[in-house]
């Protein structure tokens, strides 16, 4: 359990950096910002043409990589393969406030 002094830090934290990327996302004309119709102080982050069409390049690339591993691999191994790093990904959200500590200890994610 987090405590929610140390919550409201991280979400302040996190919300910063989501802030600075969207930004970036902006500039480079990926996304736009939009007055969200349900909420007058909120903005709503739209993809752009520019955004929708890299999202569809970016699909179309990982379904390729995916393919040329799976038939590398074998479908059921590599598909063994996707089921086990989904299950170590899943684990290491389950200690992540443990991995920020560890980093900021030790410089490094996992000396300690």
């Amino acid at each position: 359990m987090i405590a929610p002094p140390i919550c409201a830090d991280e979400v302040f934290r996190k919300g910063k950096v989501i802030g600075s990327l969207v930004d970036d996302l902006e500039r480079l004309g990926y996304v736009e910002r939009k007055p969200d119709p349900g909420d007058r102080r909120a903005k709503l982050i739209c993809p752009t043409e520019r955004g929708l069409f890299q999202m569809e390049a970016a699909v179309s690339i990982m379904r390729a990589i995916e393919e040329r591993h799976a038939k590398a691999l074998g479908r059921q191994e590599y598909a063994a393969f996707k089921t086990a790093l989904h299950r170590v990904a899943d684990l290491q959200r389950e200690i992540q406030p443990d991995s920020r500590d560890a980093r900021t200890r030790s410089g490094r994610l996992g000396d300690q």
